[in-house]
């Protein structure tokens, strides 16, 4: 019995773990506002970055910059000319995000580890093993 408890456990933390994993991921990143003007804006933006651009007739698109030019900013299968350019985003890491959900995760998680033992500690008590 103890053996099939151990088995259960060990896949409920693996689950939890996999579930931090994939909140960190979501959870630790924020677009950060860059450049009042467009020189400005093809200044700060990098080869690699991942922005969000939003043009002056409304549309937004949101890509990883492969080139950057005086006249456009590439992504894979998109070019847009700085002119076109009403304002920008770039994604970030969030240092604080990160703490928190991680921090508050783990707390997660060993409280429900807690819990999984308080109702199987009967179990084991009574069952002599």
């Amino acid at each position: 019995m103890i053996g099939l408890i151990g088995n259960r456990m060990a896949r409920a933390s693996a689950l939890t773990w996999l579930l931090l994993f994939a909140l960190v991921q979501c959870a630790c990143t924020t677009m950060r506002p860059v450049g009042e003007s467009t020189q400005e804006i093809t200044r700060q933006v990098e080869v690699g970055d991942e922005v969000r651009i939003h043009t002056k007739d409304g549309a937004r698109r949101q890509f990883v910059v492969t080139e950057i030019s005086d006249d456009s900013i590439k992504g894979e299968s998109i070019e847009i000319p700085v002119q076109d350019i009403e304002s920008a985003e770039i994604k970030e890491v969030d240092g604080w995000k990160t703490a928190g959900v991680v921090a508050g995760t783990a707390v997660g998680v060993y409280a429900i580890l807690l819990l999984i033992m308080l109702a199987i500690a009967p179990a084991i008590i009574l069952g002599g093993g």
